[in-house]
């Protein structure tokens, strides 16, 4: 490990992580570590940070490799996201299926009580939608201001979506 005065970073295994500090804190990809002298950090786990980033940018390889290494798929972030919430918000199908395949719940909910789902929908990710509704994920559930999945699909302008869901909750 080696530290950088100027631009504060951690490098590991030769990958220069940036670090933020608030107060005697410092974050990193989400993980808080704490510095109680100069140069002295307690070590940080960051493969669930890993995973939630590799999900996020649709890299299906490194999602693979740290999930073979036995990452936890339940891990979450500062808001309460996974993987998987990552993943399905940006459309990435195989991701998606490979992090179900691995036991992410269906369901799961983020700080905001959305689930995967409901990110899906939200941003116009139909084939993830359908996937997660095939998978048996609720779209009856409701996120912190009381709207489901068809409702967030259809605030942003996802018809298609909207009609889909609103289909699904009625069967």
């Amino acid at each position: 490990m080696k530290i950088r005065d100027e631009n504060i970073a951690i490098v590991i295994r030769s990958a220069a992580v940036p670090l933020f500090k608030v107060g005697t804190l410092f974050w990193l990809a989400g993980c808080v570590t704490l510095v109680w002298g100069v140069g002295v950090f307690f070590d940080v786990a960051a493969r669930p940070s890993r995973l939630r980033e590799a999900a996020y940018h649709g890299d299906t390889e490194s999602v693979r490799a740290l999930l073979d290494l036995g990452t936890n798929v339940h891990s979450r972030d500062g808001w309460h996201s996974t993987a998987l919430m990552y993943a399905a918000a940006e459309g990435h199908l195989e991701i998606v299926e490979l992090l179900i395949n691995h036991g992410a719940p269906v369901d799961e909910r983020s700080r905001m009580r959305r689930t995967p789902l409901m990110w899906a929908a939200r941003n116009g990710k139909r084939a993830i939608v359908r996937l997660r509704i095939d998978e048996g994920a609720d779209a009856g559930l409701t996120d912190v201001d009381g709207q489901r999945a068809a409702e967030l699909a259809s605030e942003h302008g996802h018809s298609s979506i909207t009609s889909y869901l609103a289909a699904a909750t009625v069967e």
